[in-house]
């Protein structure tokens, strides 16, 4: 029901869904038996639900377009295809190159007759993973750029031993950078340096981490948390901080610049507790950051990813 009842539901929470929806509408009248299989795809005179059906069971259309038969039907025929138009031109979801690795690892996992909600949840992983895998190309960040040694720089810093075998930060990482500068009048100023929280637990391993907390920016629209963070790449200062009682300067724009690595190094992907939706667009495309990310993107195929396309 889910593929006819966009009048009511509306259009989907994602572009995923809109997409899986239109092609089930675009299939309504597909049904496909196979009763040695014990199997069937589609449900017969569905396409009644939202079009016109003559005499022979075909669907009514007028210069080519299918005649709806109620708002169910115009919604699902108009409204799905209009969005998806919008999201065509703005996004990389329905590229052919995309939907042939949904194509590929739904086969894998044998999904077939999935519901619009489980194939928008499918589609959005498996999305989020490609995503990963492109922000691991090094050449985002420049050809020069070394993924290996800045990942150590910005999860984990360096050490020294200060006797009896302890350790002291020496070179810190960006976590500990954070925490020493959220003391700082700056610090406390600056809407999104208050909503970062670093985790220097390092429970498994060595690795810290930046985590954002909606609580702590809670009265705050998103545009202020895009202007604290315009603010760092625009003032350019040197801000003073310390780390262990020792006297240390990071300057603001190098911040900037290093939280849009962290990000992307850590995947790119925007969940609960990362901030990564907070970075504006017009900071990346002046760093020339989004031309890069549009080359790579652009010439990725299947191979690629290791996979052969049949």
């Amino acid at each position: 029901m889910q593929t006819v009842n966009a009048e009511s539901k509306g259009l989907g929470k994602t572009v995923f869904g809109s997409l899986d929806r239109q092609d089930k509408i675009d299939n309504i009248d597909e049904v496909t038996l196979n009763y040695g299989k014990k199997s069937a795809t589609g449900l017969l005179g569905a396409e009644k639900i939202l079009y016109e059906v003559n005499d022979k069971g075909e669907i009514v259309e007028e210069k080519g377009v299918r005649k709806s038969n109620s708002m169910n039907g115009f919604v699902a025929e108009f409204g799905t295809s209009e969005l998806n138009k919008i999201g065509r031109a703005l996004l990389p979801y329905d590229n052919n190159i995309i939907k042939g690795l949904f194509k590929y690892f739904g086969e894998i996992l044998q999904r077939r007759g999935e519901s619009i909600s489980k194939n928008e949840e499918f589609m959005s992983e498996t999305f989020s993973a490609i995503k990963s895998f492109i922000f691991s190309n090094k050449k985002l960040f420049g050809e020069d750029f070394d993924i290996k040694t800045e990942r150590k720089r910005l999860f984990v810093g360096s050490y020294k031993e200060v006797g009896d075998g302890r350790l002291e930060v020496d070179i810190p990482s960006l976590p500990d950078i954070v925490d020493g500068i959220k003391a700082t009048p700056l610090g406390e100023s600056n809407a999104l340096l208050r909503s970062l929280i670093p985790d220097l637990s390092m429970r498994t391993s060595r690795v810290k981490l930046i985590k954002y907390t909606a609580s702590a920016g809670q009265n705050l629209d998103e545009s202020e948390l895009h202007q604290a963070f315009i603010a760092l790449f625009r003032e350019n200062i040197d801000i003073p901080y310390q780390l262990n009682s020792v006297d240390m300067t990071k300057n603001s724009r190098e911040l900037a610049k290093d939280l849009i690595k962290y990000v992307y190094l850590s995947g790119g992907t925007q969940e609960a507790i990362q901030f990564t939706r907070y970075i504006p667009i017009d900071v990346l495309n002046y760093m020339g950051f989004s031309d890069v990310l549009k080359g790579v993107a652009g010439k990725f195929t299947a191979s690629t990813f290791g996979i052969e396309m049949k």
